[in-house]
């Protein structure tokens, strides 16, 4: 289990299913992918047993990559890395939790891209429950049919759902936000337009947003 929120850390190194203990998963700032993708590629090399003549080593690590936004650092390298070189060295499932991640740049890393509708308690239950099913399915079908692929476990499709990456997305822009509003003597519609502005004074301690601009609306 790796971490990737600021900095990327190792939570809990490889190891089999039945000495695995859920940790406690520290709370950063920050979507670090970059630093995420290079970590999970060092522990690929790393930890996975590589076959050898005199020695079967292990099957494809399953690799679930969860995230709720986009990078907050470059990861185009990171990115173009590990589809050139670690693709086809794992079987990987992008799980975008909300829908404020960048669908397209998660199918980049893996041809399993899934939406998590994070609406109530209950659904966390059942999609961390749907993990642990996928999990144990995909290393069946890999002990018993000696088959190294992916075999995720069935799901209510209002929990999980399977999304196209290429489907086109629209992205609030967070450095606006447009209010409406009425006159008070016209009675007239019209838009204000906020822009995020930064304080650049010293001793400034809040970036109160600025009045850009404000226009009536003919109705």
């Amino acid at each position: 289990m790796i971490g990737f929120a600021g900095e990327a850390e190792v939570i809990t190194p490889l190891q089999d299913i039945i000495s695995f203990y859920p940790p406690k998963i520290p709370v950063g700032s920050g979507t670090s992918l970059a630093k995420g993708l290079f970590k999970v590629m060092e522990c690929i090399d790393k930890d996975i047993v590589k076959t050898t003549y005199d020695r079967k080593g292990d099957w494809k690590p399953l690799v679930f990559l969860f995230t709720d936004g986009v990078p907050t650092d470059d990861a185009q390298k990171a990115i173009e890395r590990w589809t050139s070189q670690y693709h086809g060295k794992s079987n990987t499932i992008a799980i975008s939790i909300g829908d404020n991640t960048n669908h397209k740049l998660l199918g980049s890393l893996s041809d399993n891209v899934l939406l998590f509708n994070n609406h109530s308690e209950n659904s966390y239950k059942e999609f961390f429950k749907w993990v642990t099913d996928s999990i144990k399915t995909t290393s069946q079908s890999v002990t018993e049919a000696n088959k190294d692929g992916i075999n995720l476990s069935k799901i209510d499709h209002s929990i999980l759902e399977k999304v196209d990456p290429e489907a086109q997305q629209m992205f609030p822009d967070n450095n606006f936000v447009v209010l409406n509003g009425k006159c008070s003597e016209s009675k007239k519609s019209y838009l204000i337009k906020y822009k995020k502005s930064i304080c650049r004074f010293r001793n400034c301690r809040n970036a109160d947003p600025i009045l850009s601009f404000g226009r009536n609306l003919q109705n």
